[in-house]
Order: structure tokens, then sequence, then C-alpha cells
């Protein structure tokens, strides 16, 4: 009995343990390859550029640069409209006397990050029950 007991209690805490496990990793693997990649991108690029030729690497060069221009602006405008948006969201909430409205607001603007459907999402169920 108390074996089945035991069981039924530490299964789902191994369980809990192990994905807490296997989500740290997943996050310290991200890490450390998105800083070796930054750390490595010049030299990996002047390689790439050096290998194509001079006529081709200006080409390059200038593709990178408008690339890189325009990914940053929509990356800078999807952040700022999330933003407005949890702001938006705290304000309606808060005057309404919704409890926790603060964290309800980060999580919708969380959300917002997620392109196309994310504000969709976050929005808070006015449904009850």
């Amino acid at each position: 009995m108390i074996g089945l007991v035991l069981a039924v209690a530490v299964g789902p805490a191994v369980n809990l343990l192990c994905g807490v496990l296997q989500n740290l990793a997943g996050l310290v693997t991200v890490v450390v390859l998105a800083y070796l990649m930054v750390l490595e991108a010049p030299r990996t690029i002047r390689t790439t550029l050096g290998a194509v030729g001079a006529g081709a690497g200006a080409r390059l060069r200038r593709i990178r640069r408008d690339t890189s221009r325009v990914i940053t602006g929509y990356l800078s405008g999807n952040l700022l409209i999330s933003v407005i948006c949890d702001l938006g969201t705290y304000v309606v909430l808060a005057l309404l006397g919704v409890p926790f409205a603060a964290v309800i607001a980060l999580l919708v603007a969380i959300a917002d990050l997620i392109p196309l459907v994310g504000a969709t999402l976050g929005a808070p169920d006015g449904r009850r029950g």
C-alpha cells in the first residue's frame, strides 16, 4: 500500500523534474549557440564574401545591409505594438477593476509578439464559468 502511494506521489514529481531539466538544457543550448553564432559571424561573413569574388561580394553586402534594416524595422515595430497593446490592456482592465490586471496585460503583450494571431490568442476571454 505504501509503495503504491509513493509511486503515485513520486511519479509526477519525477516527470516534472525531467521536464524542467529538459527545458533548462534546451535554453542553455540555444543561448550558447546564439552567442557562438554572434561571436563567429564576422569571420564567417568575411570568408563567404571572399569566396564569391569582389562583384558578388559587394552585391551580397548590399543585400545583407538592406535585409538587416528591414528585419530590424519589423522587429522594432512589432515590439512597439506589443508595448502599446500591453499598456492599453492594463488601463482598460485596471479601470474595470479586474484583479491582476498587470499580469494579464503582460501575458497579452507576450502573446501579441506572435505574428498575425498573437493579439487574438492573448485577448482576455469575456465568458465566465
